[in-house]
């Protein structure tokens, strides 16, 4: 190791440059502008983690309160900039849920408490101004004239392909670029005056005493008090040290690398999940009724496997994926046994988790479409999957605030989850989101965690 170089402490310093710790770096400077804040990012650049291997596709589409809000104002947080000359790449193409029979039924059937009644989910939907429309199946065929809604081939049959009974279109949802997501909230970091670090790995968060000077050598002891001094980084083949006065770890799925070595829990497992293009299918994008303002059909979830197709209008391919929950499963984080760090950069797609798990269900309800010689193309990333597939917001130490487990909810729920966390960091009992709904921070911390039960989770 080079000898040892001590970084001026910072006020913040955020680790990780997804989408994530840099809504947090952008909205902390908003609320604390003096404040001198650091990012810490190991790529060339900012959100090439996960967040540029999202689908980055937006609902407003839930069963509770708390995840309506959560996704609602960050969705208004970019139409609102939009407005302002602002680009995301946003798309409002719509949700549009394939039901059987028996999905409808319980999406209509009482079963929600709201305001003292037990209500249907769409009733639901209503009470929150929550734009939606139901097809029967004859205006589904005509409206999506490659959709088999009664599938009987040999492969629908042997995968037990269910007839598609009704369709739930979600009006107000849609996609995003990711790219232009990330360097918005780092545009405006940065001219506030933030800084971010590239091509800097953090290799270990040293502990130490509160009261007494760093020393990387520093050996816990258990009468002792201990937050973070400074953390370990590795930079084109240097060793130094960055001091702060608080730390924020958001790095995702990568996060137990940096916490398990310290004995924190995080509540937060890593899951690959991959996505497939198919390209040149244009006519199939094209070739529908439905209306919107970008002439391609909505981001469709198909009734078996959940199985769901994202138009790509101008590429004019379209993105296929599912979540895998059993058989599939959680990475471990780095290597036993060994100080290297884990195979969590470079997740590949599995050509087989395409032909045997999604294909079947593409030729099911699309056989005109999709077959076994059609080319397709996959990439990989992970999820950072939490207990509750809620985000998790501790204060594991006095200066140590984690951000993680958005569930694949990460770019929907950016500006709503960083807002939580900043309020956390400034020791606030409660966040404002930007549409004015106010919540409790604690709610999302792992001791008086308190969060619903949500159901409708892709």
């Amino acid at each position: 190791m080079t000898p040892l170089q001590l970084v001026d402490p910072y006020d913040y310093c955020i680790i990780g440059g997804g989408v994530m710790g840099c809504a947090i770096g952008k909205t902390l400077l908003e609320q604390h502008p003096d404040a001198s804040i650091v990012i810490v990012e190991k790529n060339t650049a900012a959100g090439q983690g996960n967040t540029i291997r999202s689908n980055a596709a937006y609902r407003n589409i839930f069963d509770t309160e708390l995840n309506i809000q959560l996704a609602a104002s960050s969705i208004k947080y970019y139409h609102d900039m939009e407005e302002q000359g602002e680009d995301f790449g946003r798309r409002q193409i719509g949700y549009l849920f394939l039901l059987t029979a028996e999905q409808y039924e319980q999406y209509n059937t009482a079963k929600l408490d709201y305001s003292d009644e037990v209500i249907s989910f769409f009733e639901f939907l209503d009470c929150h101004d929550i734009a939606y429309e139901i097809y029967t199946q004859d205006q589904l065929q005509v409206m999506f004239p490659e959709l088999v809604l009664e599938p009987s081939s040999d492969v629908a049959n042997l995968i037990g392909a269910k007839p598609i009974t009704y369709g739930f279109l979600g009006k107000q949802c849609g996609n995003f670029s990711p790219d232009l997501v990330v360097q918005h909230y780092l545009r405006h970091y940065l001219n506030a005056g933030g800084e971010i670090r590239y091509q800097t790995r953090v290799e270990s968060l040293k502990l130490g005493n509160p009261a007494a000077a760093f020393d990387p050598d520093y050996i816990p002891k258990v009468w002792e008090e201990m937050e973070i001094k400074a953390i370990e980084v590795s930079h084109q083949g240097n060793t130094s040290f960055i001091r702060a006065e608080q730390f924020i770890v958001a790095t995702g799925a990568w996060i137990n690398e940096l916490l398990d070595p310290l004995g924190i829990q995080s509540l937060v497992k890593a899951k690959k999940r991959q996505l497939f293009t198919v390209e040149q299918v244009g006519d199939f994008i094209s070739n529908h009724q439905f209306p919107n303002d970008h002439s391609i059909f909505p981001f469709v979830i198909l009734p078996t496997g959940g199985v769901f197709l994202k138009p790509k209008g101008e590429a004019k391919s379209v993105v296929i994926g599912t979540s895998d929950v059993i058989g599939r499963r959680f990475e471990p984080t780095y290597p036993l046994n060994q100080s290297t760090f884990s195979n969590l950069d470079n997740p590949q797609a599995e050509s087989d988790f395409y032909l045997y798990n999604i294909l079947p269900v593409l030729q099911s309800y699309f056989p005109s479409v999709f077959d076994e010689y059609t080319q397709f193309k996959g990439t990989a990333g992970f999820y950072a999957y939490s207990v509750d597939k809620y985000p998790v917001i501790d204060r594991a130490l006095s200066n140590l605030v984690m951000v993680s487990g958005a569930s694949g909810s990460g770019i929907m729920k950016a500006d709503s989850i960083a807002r939580i966390a900043v309020a956390l960091v400034l020791q606030e009992q409660y966040a404002q989101l930007y549409n004015g709904f106010e919540i409790e921070v604690s709610r999302f911390g792992i001791k008086h965690r308190d969060l619903p039960d949500e159901t409708l989770v892709l």
